[in-house]
């Protein structure tokens, strides 16, 4: 393992207080940015996980899922909306269907759903599994906008905070 000499990370250190000087951020803008930048990315996860299990049960997906030659349709906010998107292929949708099928599958033989089932048995402790990795999927895809706002937004909040 080869450690960058002292004089490289003196460099390195002089270049990042050099932009930062540049763009008017002080060290003391570290810690506000840091804890508003997690709050907001706590708030995002809970909100888009909130959507997802809350929004599984709104709409029934049977007609939709008869249509595909599938006898079952998992409930979930995501799929409601892949299906109901008219230029994306029965087969994906089917994939997609055979996929979240398997998800719960999983997820009710995990020691956690058995577990949350036996201490809170008014939740639906496989659909807050399942919805978990509906809302992940959901982040993924909005990344290129989500990143870059929750950096503005803790950016502005921390220089509100001063």
């Amino acid at each position: 393992h080869h450690l960058l000499p002292p004089i490289s990370i003196t460099i390195i250190s002089m270049g990042i207080q050099e932009y930062l000087d540049t763009q008017n951020i002080s060290s003391s803008d570290v810690a506000p940015f840091v804890i508003i930048h997690t709050v907001l990315s706590a708030i995002l996860v809970g909100s888009t996980w909130w959507l997802c299990y809350s929004a599984a049960s709104l709409t029934s997906l049977q007609p939709a899922a008869k249509s595909l030659g599938i006898d079952e349709m998992p409930r979930s906010a995501l799929l409601n909306s892949l299906v109901a998107t008219p230029f994306i292929s029965d087969g994906i949708k089917r994939r997609a269907c055979g996929s979240l099928v398997a998800l719960e599958k999983a997820s009710r033989n995990s020691k956690l759903v058995a577990f949350l089932d036996r201490k809170f048995p008014s939740l639906d402790a496989t659909r807050l599994c399942v919805s978990y990795a509906e809302a992940k999927l959901g982040r993924l895809f909005f990344k290129p906008l989500t990143i870059p706002g929750r950096i503005w937004l803790s950016w502005t909040g921390t220089k509100a905070w001063q």
